[in-house]
């Protein structure tokens, strides 16, 4: 997966008190503020948040625009800065406060040394990561973030520099799987979304997804499979193209048509005896060539009959499919039912005879 990061250049925040993205200030004080300062881990700034009058605390804030919000639900997101303070304050009971669009808070507390030298920080982000939250609050939508570094108690003055200060995530790369056949154009669906050949579709990673293509004259996968139906899974990033493989039909014989016949039992080709208006039986699948004109089809298989009647225009290729369905009970031979009932009968008579 590709690490990210927003912004795109992560020292883009702490290089200007205006950044595209957002802006700086100072809350809770009127004699503070924020500035640029040479003060820096990277690149030519950090942002410094001074106190000129005695406070418990240097609070500073980063917003974001409207509609520029971090979603923290991304995978892997985290918070990094470095933060250097100045040695009147204290080195814990420091806090991180991210409000989202709404509002609401999460917070997190931490130390820092007080030795006036940059510290990094990577702070994991979301539900679960230890951060603590107000009722409601979204992950989706982080919209502040502010910094309340702490003093040993009231009346401290002094700066705060943060540098380098971004959120990064990792993009979840979709594997994408094509699906063709030859010749093209044939109807199949996957996991119930119906298409032509050839498409390609965005999945996700580590999941099975089931294909079902056109059984009308399907002859094999390009893996070899003889099933129609096929179950995949892709890893992430992943890019994948199936194959179907189609028998060809030659035309019909001059002045004559042709019915095609085949039968599934669920999506499994079997073997079925079929009549062509009381022709046959011919095991399918087959191929017959007919005059011109109406004919009923009656199949039968497993004690179980189906009938459909087919119109055949002269040079036409009519197929005919009859699926049939598994059973849900379990069929047990007469010979096994009759020697239990026989056993059972013989129980009970020693039973009663005993007694």
């Amino acid at each position: 997966m590709p690490l990210k990061t927003y912004p795109e250049d992560p020292d883009a925040w702490s290089e200007t008190t205006s950044p595209l993205e957002g802006y700086w200030q100072t809350e809770f004080c009127s004699r503070c503020g924020v500035r640029l300062s040479t003060k820096r881990v990277e690149g030519d700034y950090s942002v410094e948040s001074y106190l000129e009058e005695p406070r418990f605390s240097n609070v500073c804030k980063f917003s974001l625009y409207d509609g520029r919000e971090f979603n923290a639900t991304l995978q892997n997101s985290r918070l990094n800065f470095y933060l250097s303070i100045d040695s009147c304050f204290s080195d814990i009971g420091h806090a991180i406060v991210l409000f989202d669009k709404w509002g609401k808070a999460a917070r997190w507390y931490f130390s820092c040394p007080n030795d006036a030298g940059f510290h990094e920080f990577s702070i994991p982000l979301g539900l679960g990561t230890g951060w603590s939250e107000d009722t409601g609050f979204d992950w989706r939508f982080l919209k502040s973030i502010r910094f309340v570094i702490s003093g040993p108690g009231y009346g401290v003055q002094g700066s705060v520099w943060i540098d380098k200060i971004y959120f990064q995530y990792y993009e979840l790369v979709r594997p994408e799987l094509t699906i063709d056949s030859v010749p093209q154009g044939k109807a199949f669906t996957i996991n119930g979304t119906s298409s032509l050949t050839p498409d390609t579709f965005g999945l996700d990673p580590n999941v099975e997804y089931t294909v079902s293509i056109d059984p009308i004259n399907f002859d094999h996968w390009e893996n070899d499979s003889k099933n129609p139906v096929r179950t995949i899974s892709l890893a992430e990033g992943e890019k994948k193209t199936i194959t179907a493989y189609y028998v060809e039909v030659p035309p019909p014989p001059p002045g004559k048509g042709t019915i095609l016949c085949y039968a599934y039992l669920n999506a499994e080709q079997v073997s079925v005896d079929v009549t062509v208006d009381g022709m046959g039986p011919y095991a399918t699948p087959f191929r017959i060539d007919v005059d011109p004109g109406n004919y009923t089809l009656v199949a039968a298989y497993r004690g179980k009959t189906q009938s459909q009647a087919v119109y055949v225009e002269e040079g036409e290729i009519k197929q005919v499919v009859f699926y049939f369905k598994k059973s849900l009970i379990s069929w047990i031979p007469l010979a096994v039912v009759l020697t239990s009932c026989a056993l059972l009968t013989f129980g009970l008579i020693y039973h009663v005879r005993k007694r």
